[in-house]
Parts: structure tokens; sequence; C-alpha cells
């Protein structure tokens, strides 16, 4: 599985992209965490980007495991996750499959159930549903959100915050699907200290 990467110390970093993306949509963000010293990873989830000749199954199941096998290939026992939007829903199933495995989570305009499957390609696995398992998650969880995004509004923020114990939500008045990329200052503001490790 290809992947972008930037030393740094540990826990790890590793982003995990949306649908019709790739590690390109978290480069900046890798960058921002080499300045200040934490390691970065960011692939290409099977079927996309320089990964897209690997074979399924383009489930989200299977892309969490995925995760877990380049971990290994690392040897990184334990991460800290980022997801935004499909990515979102492959690192819930990474935290509720691999608990051990993870020691933060942030999870970007996401939700904790993905549309319609007719809505998207069926190896999108859209009908993905990880609301009723949240509770499952028990480490310090940070969700961000647009205000403006019409995929994953505010309100799939809230959902998910009100099923992960602790959970923060964070929204971002200027930003649609993409905070990371719309308002780069204001997202890095939130994230990076909370990868960091701050309560």
């Amino acid at each position: 599985m290809h992947y972008l990467e930037r030393a740094g110390g540990e826990p790890a970093v590793l982003c995990i992209h949306g649908y019709c993306q790739s590690s390109a949509y978290w480069a900046p963000t890798l960058e921002r965490l080499a300045r200040v010293g934490v390691r970065g990873l960011a692939p290409d989830l099977p079927g996309f980007g320089a990964s897209a000749r690997l074979p399924g199954p383009y489930t989200m199941e299977a892309y969490a495991d995925a995760v877990a096998a380049l971990l290994d290939a690392q040897r990184l026992a334990r991460v800290t996750l980022v997801g935004g939007s499909m990515g979102g829903v492959v690192a819930q199933h990474f935290a509720i499959r691999h608990p051990a495995r993870l020691t933060r989570l942030l999870l970007v305009a996401t939700g904790g159930v993905m549309g319609n499957p007719a809505a998207g390609p069926a190896r999108s696995n859209a009908g993905s549903r990880t609301l009723e398992r949240l509770g499952e998650i028990r480490v310090p969880t940070l969700i961000i959100q647009g205000r403006h995004d019409r995929a994953r509004t505010p309100e799939h923020g809230a959902a998910m915050r009100d099923r992960i114990q602790g959970a923060r939500l964070e929204v971002l008045e200027g930003s649609g699907h993409t905070p990371q990329l719309e308002e780069p200052d204001a997202f890095h503001a939130l994230a990076v200290p909370f990868l960091r490790g701050a309560p």
C-alpha cells in the first residue's frame, strides 16, 4: 500500500483519506506535524491513488484491517488516527476492531452512518454503519465538522459526540467538507495540539 511519511517521534499519527481522494489531502497536515516533531503517515487506501491496483474487498472493515497491516509493516504497536469523510468511517471501524492499537482519534467531516448505497458505487460500501457501536470507543476523541458541509453536517458530528464517551465537537464556521484544506490554520490550531496529546 502506497503511503506518504514524514519523520518524527511517536506515537505516530496516521491520516486516512476520503472517497475519491488520496493521501495528498493530508500532506499539509503531515508537514505541520513534522514541524513539531511528530511522525506522520498517510496511505492511499486500496483502490485509490497510487494503491489503485490493489485488490479488494473495498469495504470499511477491510480498509480498517489494511491500516492495521500497515502498522504491522511499520512495526508500530499503537497510533493516533485521523480520518476524513469516508476515512473517518474507516477510522471508526479501526477503533472498534483494533482498540488496543489506538491512542487518540480525530474524526473530520464524517459520520456514524454512510448514505444510501444507491448514492455511490457499491465498492465504497456506502451502507456502512457504526453509530450504534461508537460507545465502544474509549480513547480521547476530537470531532471537527464544517458548518457548510452538506454531506456530513455538524449534526452528524453531534450524534457521534453523544455516543463516544468524553468526545469533543468543534465546528469550523468557514468550512465545507474538507476543513483541513479550506481553513488550514483554524483546523490545525485545533488538530495539532490534540494529536500531540494535549487534554
